[in-house]
Parts: structure tokens; C-alpha cells; sequence
């Protein structure tokens, strides 16, 4: 056995008999060495800003054209990030028509608890005029016995719609769909909260086909991982009518009373109702067909707030009675229009 090793790293190891007429080897044997775990709990955080020398991340690449590398062809503050490249990190580019699923994923020793994930990133891509998108980035927590093929059809590709819903037992970090069609950096929160201490892998997954395609491809800087003080809410539900919505929450624990915080979606302001004693709340004099979302915080932390939730009110009830005509053409590029189902 040889201690000192450095993790992620491809080593050759040969052997010869101490024997002063023999003077061959056998062939080398070659190994890589397996990821360290990241202790991240009460008194540890993890922060990364890829500026060191080499990457910590595991890279699951295979032989394809657009792979995740390491270096200074993108980054968000400081000189380097982890990006999709097709030129050994030259440049952080992808060739459209050369069909990719790839992985960059890092292990975490983590307890039973609430954890803060944040990070910085751009993805471009391609989304049709459907609105399905094809290049794609998505980000997910998954168990770390979890394994990971790069490729260009299942099972490297997860399958169903992975654009918007991860494998069993995946725990999304992107807000519960793609990022993409984003040339400027942008800044991803948000708390979860793990069920069952043990391992887990952060997993920056980008898929791309053979299609279309606009550049950049993902990047990723400035991500860090801290274990908050107590569990956040969860199960964020509306009950939306007209002009009014009920809204409830599900507390796991330590909190008695909360904040909550709404707006229309959209909107830059918070409105702001502190210190309920349930875990429910109405609210009124709404707009009828209006998206809004709502999130609430614990009163055992003060700069965390859950996972946003978002619901719609119903569209205005047409009296015929009372109104001389309604017209709809169903010329608008969306169908259906407004207030149809």
C-alpha cells in the first residue's frame, strides 16, 4: 500500500524482483484514484471557485467532442470555471451537431438536515419554438452509489423529458428544470432538505443533440454548500380561486413561528407577512389570471427562505348579461389563448 496520493488522479504502477541479473518490469498497472468525500455539516462549509491549479471535480466525459473542462475560458470573478468546452478548454464552445450528455459531480458527506446551495452560471443552447428544449444544462443532488455513463443515448441520457424531471431519488438544484438561454452569468439559491445522512453527489449534467444550437454552452463558477441551522419548510401548496389563495407549507421541525413572502411573478418586491403561528395563510384582493409565487422562512434562520412555489388565479367569470360582446380569434401565437382550457 502507498499513502500520499492525490484523489482524481491517473497513476502507473510496475514491479521488478530486487535481484541484481534481472533488470524487466512487469507491464505497469494503471489506476485512478477515487474522489475524497467533503465533510459538509454544522461546521463546515464548502465553497469552490475552480481557481486552483487543477479541478476537484469529478469529469465524466468519455470520448465525446463537447466535454466539462477546467480553466480560464470563462469565469464570473477571479480567472477560471468549469465549462463545457470542445477544444480541451480552450474556449468555452460546443459543436452543435456532435450529440453529448456529460457529467461534473463532486461527493458530500452530508447529516440529516437543510442545505444551502449556491452558484453562478450561463448556458445558452437551444430551445425550439415549442418550447422544448434540446442543450440544456441541469443541476441535481443524487445518492453518491449513483453511476454516471457519458454518451449519446441511454443509458448515458436519462430517460424521459429529463429536461424537466430528474431520475428517482435525484434531488433538483436548478429550481426543478433547465438552465438555459442565458448568455450572462446568473446567480442560482436555494435550500433542500436531505432526508437520510450519508454520501451525496452535486451533479452539473449538459446535454446537447445534433441539431441547432447557439453558443455558449453551460458554465459553472463561485458554487458553495453550507448546512443551515434548522430544516426549511417543505410541500408548498396553493389553493387558488379568483381573486384569493390559500396557502400552506409543511414545518419538519424546530420552527414555531414563520415569514412567509409574495409576489407576482415577474415582480422585483417581496411583499412581506412576519411572525405567523400557522402553517397556512390567505391572501386576498388578488388579480384574476395573474401568476404569483410565494416562499416561506423559518424562524430559526434568518437569511434563508424556502423554495418558491407558484400558483395561478382563475380567469374573470364573463357575466353575458352585463356585456355586449366577447370576441376571440384565436389568431395569437399561443394556444390555447388566455382563459381557455
Amino acid at each position: 500500500s502507498y499513502e500520499g496520493l492525490i484523489e482524481l488522479i491517473t497513476y502507473e504502477a510496475r514491479v521488478r524482483a530486487v535481484c541484481s541479473s534481472v533488470t524487466t518490469t512487469t507491464p505497469p498497472i494503471i489506476f485512478t484514484t477515487k474522489q475524497t468525500p467533503v465533510v459538509v455539516d454544522s461546521e463546515h462549509s464548502f465553497t469552490d471557485g475552480f481557481e486552483g491549479e487543477r479541478c476537484n471535480w469529478e469529469l465524466v466525459n468519455g470520448d465525446l467532442t463537447n466535454k466539462w473542462t477546467f480553466g480560464t475560458a470563462a469565469n464570473n470573478g477571479g480567472e477560471k470555471a468549469l465549462y463545457i468546452s470542445n477544444n480541451e478548454g480552450a474556449s468555452n464552445a460546443y459543436t452543435i451537431n456532435s450529440s453529448t450528455m456529460v457529467y461534473a459531480t463532486k461527493i458530500f458527506t452530508m447529516e440529516k438536515g437543510a442545505y444551502y446551495f449556491e452558484y453562478d452560471w450561463r448556458a445558452n443552447g437551444e430551445v425550439v419554438s415549442s418550447g422544448t428544449p434540446y442543450d440544456y444544462l441541469r443541476v441535481a443532488l443524487m445518492p453518491a452509489n449513483t453511476t454516471l455513463i457519458a454518451g449519446t443515448s441511454a443509458p448515458s441520457v436519462p430517460s424521459g423529458d429529463f429536461y424537466n424531471n430528474l431520475p428517482s431519488g435525484w434531488i433538483a438544484l436548478d429550481g426543478g428544470g433547465q438552465l438555459s438561454q442565458s448568455t450572462d452569468w446568473v446567480n442560482y439559491s436555494g435550500a433542500v432538505n436531505i432526508p437520510t445522512a450519508g454520501n451525496y453527489k452535486v451533479v452539473f449534467a449538459w446535454r446537447n443533440d445534433n441539431s441547432q444550437g447557439t453558443q455558449p454552452p453551460a458554465a459553472i463558477d463561485n458554487f458553495s454548500v453550507i448546512k443551515l441551522p434548522c430544516i426549511l419548510p417543505t410541500e408548498l401548496a396553493a389553493y387558488a380561486m379568483f381573486t384569493t389563495a390559500e396557502l400552506s407549507w409543511t414545518e419538519l421541525g424546530y420552527a414555531s413561528q414563520w415569514n412567509l413572502q409574495w409576489k407576482e411573478t415577474g415582480a422585483s418586491e417581496w411583499n412581506t407577512i412576519s411572525n405567523l403561528d400557522e402553517t397556512s395563510y390567505s391572501l386576498i384582493d388578488l388579480t384574476t389570471n395573474t401568476t404569483y409565487e410565494f416562499r416561506v422562512q423559518p424562524n430559526c434562520t434568518d437569511d434563508y427562505w424556502s423554495d418558491t412555489h407558484s400558483f395561478t388565479t382563475y380567469c374573470e367569470v364573463y357575466d353575458i348579461t352585463k356585456q355586449t360582446t366577447i370576441m376571440e380569434d384565436f389568431e395569437n401565437d399561443v394556444f390555447p389563448p388566455d382563459c381557455w382550457e
